[in-house]
């Protein structure tokens, strides 16, 4: 009977070992799937970033009006410059001489001062810190959370890969705005981006890591140090000491 019983022990605990390993699986199943919709997702969401780069700047319907317009705009001028020539000698002639002169040369003064205002691609200061000053919100906001995540979750990958991406967006737009690849491919320009925001997650982990290594030895050396001081303290004291040593290394 006590045999059966003990058999019967035994089977009811393999039983719920096999149950928790079942929904251990099965839990992990749905984690790796989840994450999965989570990176695909991200993918998709991420790719809408670069999406502009393969669509035309203006769409058939405004290139149509748009050659439509030129061209009256020639027909304009064709019958503009008849009146010109039929108005010649005409004190209306010389009257649109002399505005043309001083228009033009207002017209020259403008585009000086219009280059002279410009900063890299920008036309002023304003437009350039509008863009500079987003932009490097969000490289640091990246960087800061790059950071964290290796210091704080060090094993989980998708806010790494997240940061990562928003990083390459961000070194995406430094590249846009203090020099555009106009001479390399569009590809090309993309992969640059990604390589760019790659190297700096890279340094990133190596800097955490070194940092991490640097605290675990610290941390090493104050137990030693701790296990000295307990086992020199007095038995009465050695209680409050270990909860002080606990606190500290915790920190």
């Amino acid at each position: 009977m006590k045999n059966y019983l003990n058999n019967k022990l035994n089977w009811s605990t393999k039983d719920q070992i096999q149950q928790s390993e079942a929904v251990l699986e099965k839990q992990e199943v749905t984690t790796r799937n989840k994450n999965w919709i989570l990176y695909l997702f991200f993918i998709l969401i991420g790719s809408f970033f670069y999406l502009h780069i393969y669509i035309p700047l203006d769409n058939h319907s405004f290139v149509k009006a748009k050659k439509l317009h030129i061209q009256e705009k020639e027909k304009r001028t064709k019958a503009l410059n008849a009146i010109k020539e039929y108005s010649k000698g005409t004190i209306y002639y010389d009257e649109y001489l002399k505005y043309k002169v001083s228009t033009q040369n207002a017209w020259n003064e403008l585009l000086t001062e219009k280059e002279n205002q410009k900063l890299f691609i920008f036309d002023s200061l304003h437009q350039f810190l509008e863009r500079f000053g987003l932009t490097l919100v969000i490289f640091v906001g990246a960087l800061f959370n790059l950071i964290r995540s290796f210091y704080r979750e060090p094993y989980v990958i998708f806010p790494k890969v997240v940061n990562a991406y928003i990083l390459s967006i961000s070194v995406f737009y430094f590249f846009w705005i203090f020099q555009k690849f106009q001479d390399v491919s569009k590809v090309s320009y993309i992969l640059i981006t990604l390589f760019s925001a790659f190297l700096i997650s890279v340094a990133v982990y190596l800097a955490t890591k070194r940092r991490k290594l640097y605290v675990d030895r610290i941390k090493a050396d104050m137990i030693e140090l701790a296990k000295k001081a307990i086992k020199d303290s007095q038995i009465e004291k050695r209680p409050e000491m270990i909860d002080f040593i606990e606190k500290l290394v915790k920190k």
